[in-house]
């Protein structure tokens, strides 16, 4: 063998003796199993945050969907109850102007039934007075 077959040394070879760079070795080791460790528990924590996420856009979506049910069992009610005033309005102002036009037809018949009586009532008048201006009759009536 020749010194030209020998290969050199590397600059870490020649500085570091073999204990030292196993040491540097395992502690290179330890620290990126420390960091490959921390990554997954972020990566844990990361997906648990996530999950939870989820779980609160299910639960938000849901809570949506009842209120949105809510309000609209709420609008059909008011809607409803609107309608019923508003016929119930109108039925009761067609009752009135039911009961003011038979008031209006009796008030006719009144009136002319009144007439009727008042001419009546002249007549007997008329009657009365003449039996009471009648020779020989003392009384009304019969005797």
């Amino acid at each position: 063998m020749s010194l030209v077959d020998i290969t050199p040394l590397s600059a870490e070879d020649e500085i570091m003796d073999p204990a030292t760079r196993q040491y540097v070795d395992s502690s290179a080791a330890i620290a990126e199993a420390r960091s490959d460790a921390k990554l997954a528990e972020f990566r844990a924590t990361v997906e648990a945050y996530t999950a939870r996420a989820e779980e609160r856009e299910i639960v938000r979506t849901r809570d949506f969907a009842r209120l949105e049910a809510s309000l609209a069992n709420i609008k059909r009610a008011i809607v409803t109850a609107t309608l019923s005033a508003i016929l119930s309005i109108a039925a009761l102002n067609a009752a009135l102007y039911q009961g003011i036009l038979s008031m209006s037809d009796v008030g006719r018949h009144f009136g002319t039934t009144q007439a009727e009586i008042q001419s009546q009532l002249r007549v007997l008048e008329l009657l009365l007075r003449a039996n009471d201006q009648a020779p020989g009759k003392t009384s009304h009536g019969t005797d």
